[in-house]
């Protein structure tokens, strides 16, 4: 089943005897559909996934997750998808991250193949920063992670801002170490206390920026007026989205620039059509499991946000999302007649999620 907890002696606040927080979310005895949803409402507090073979049912994600101090720590099990962080999503949400990772069975790869190096190898780490897009795509992999705000980070960094989407060598001896500390902060969180929790985040800080300086290289990056441009279309199609009338035609018009160059600025999202479709789809799928519109039929929302056809809708969401549209109402429907709105609240309830939006 899905399951979120914490683990710690005794009721009230956690003191400083008191062992760190815990948080297990699991996806084991879920429906293929309950497992698909649950891991998609999780995600979203950081990325936009889509999971491959969603439709195959042997989708599995599993996280234990240990907060140290202001740090979080988090061993996965999760299957093959893609992880998609758009400059609207960081405007929205608000993350500013570090996530470090190891992929110790299984990869990730850039999704616009820039670099000499663009797939981990077992033991590699791979950093994401939060608070820039990322084109990311996964195997089905075993990896261990570290979130770290960027203000803890980034004043040990020599250079804070060019680490997105870069893969470090595990065989080089600063990467080796950081990982081997790493493992024994797993091994040993179980045990460990707030105080243990408080001293060793220094340590595990001033490692994590050793790993990262010692192997940074710089590479080539897109021109920064091609990035400007790609980000003013953006938020000129998301702004006048759900209209029909965001052709490359249009767009290209709109900024002076030919439909070639437009494809060409949007290769990295598989071209312009398919990230405005992605777009929709997102639309649809946030609307289809808003309290506030559960009275909207899905062919309304359909037209609203341009499919012309119910049909064609489903077609779309059930190749991104792996589930129709009336299966993300229903279990949208589900979800709210069985949980208890306080609940939500509670250190039951998403505890590794909610850590991670407040940090």
């Amino acid at each position: 089943m899905e399951k979120t907890s914490t683990e710690q002696n005794g009721g009230g606040g956690v003191r400083p005897g008191e062992v760190i927080l815990r948080s297990i979310f699991d996806t084991q005895g879920l429906t293929p559909r309950q497992a698909l949803t649950s891991w998609y409402e999780h995600i979203d507090v950081m990325f936009d996934a889509r999971v491959h073979k969603a439709e195959s049912g042997t989708f599995r994600a599993r996280l234990d997750a240990f907060m140290l101090n202001d740090i979080v720590l988090v061993d996965a099990h999760v299957g093959g998808q893609s992880y998609d962080r758009s400059r609207k999503r960081i405007g929205r949400d608000g993350i500013d991250h570090y996530l470090l990772q190891f992929y110790m069975k299984g990869s990730v790869a850039r999704r616009d193949e820039k670099g000499e190096r663009t797939r981990t190898h077992p033991g590699d780490l791979w950093v994401s920063d939060l608070g820039q897009p990322i084109l990311s795509v996964a195997e089905d992999a075993d990896m261990l992670n570290l979130f770290v705000p960027r203000r803890l980070l980034s004043p040990l960094l020599e250079t804070p801002d060019e680490h997105s989407m870069r893969i470090l060598p595990g065989d080089a001896p600063l990467v080796a170490l950081f990982r081997d500390h790493l493992q024994g902060l797993a091994r040993m969180a179980l045990s460990m206390t707030v105080d243990d929790a408080a001293q060793v985040r220094a340590p595990t800080l001033q490692l994590a920026a050793a790993a990262l300086n010692g192997a940074a290289g710089r590479e080539d990056v897109r021109s920064g007026v091609e990035t400007t441009l790609c980000d003013a279309i953006c938020r000129y199609v998301c702004a006048n989205l759900p209209g029909t009338g965001m052709t490359r035609e249009h767009v290209a018009g709109h900024f002076g620039i030919s439909v070639r160059k437009l494809d060409y600025l949007f290769a990295s999202k598989d071209g312009f059509a398919s990230w405005v479709r992605e777009e929709r789809l997102a639309r649809v799928y946030d609307a289809l499991r808003d309290q506030r519109q559960m009275h909207e039929r899905i062919e309304d929302i359909a037209n609203a946000h341009g499919f012309s056809h119910k049909a064609n809708l489903g077609r779309a969401f059930r190749a991104y999302y792996g589930l129709t549209p009336g299966q993300v109402r229903s279990l949208a429907r589900e979800r709210l007649t069985e949980a208890d709105p306080k609940d939500r609240d509670s250190p039951e309830f998403s505890a590794w999620r909610r850590w991670i939006a407040a940090m």
